[in-house]
């Protein structure tokens, strides 16, 4: 990183999820997008809303887990490609509630139940993949 820059590696979160996902016929679900009920649309995401998506509730009641009672985790990932950011710029944060499903890798990563109803494994600090920690500009290699 240049000299005198510093990056804020975390950065307060915008909202649960962008107000829109870009889809690829490769990868045609992003687990982290769900249908938000009662949440408000802010500039660049949806904020607030009941504490599960639709999709989780579902996949809650399949397992036969209260939904009301599930115990949960608040989930963190950076924004992917349905947000750009300058070269200098970290990308935006978003944060969630996703149920547990209770399994705990040796590793300690907990899986959980995304937005989209699907099953996946978390960090124990609740984030979803690692952060990038300097902007997109710094990481480039210099011969």
């Amino acid at each position: 990183m240049a000299k005198g820059i510093l990056a804020v590696f975390d950065k307060p979160p915008v909202g649960r999820q962008a107000l829109s996902a870009m889809w690829t016929p490769s990868k045609p679900r992003d687990p982290w997008f769900g249908t938000v009920r009662g949440g408000e649309r802010s500039a660049i995401a949806f904020v607030g809303g009941d504490r599960f998506t639709d999709e989780q509730e579902a996949a809650l009641v399949s397992l036969g887990r209260d939904v009301p009672t599930a115990p949960a985790m608040l989930v963190k990932r950076q924004a992917g490609d349905e947000l750009t950011c300058g070269p200098f710029d970290l990308p935006e944060v978003f944060h969630f509630e996703c149920p547990t499903t209770g399994e705990v890798k040796a590793d300690g990563k907990i899986q959980v139940i995304t937005p989209s109803g699907a099953a996946a494994w978390v960090y124990p600090d609740g984030w979803a993949r690692r952060p990038l920690r300097t902007p997109a500009a710094y990481n480039v290699r210099r011969f």
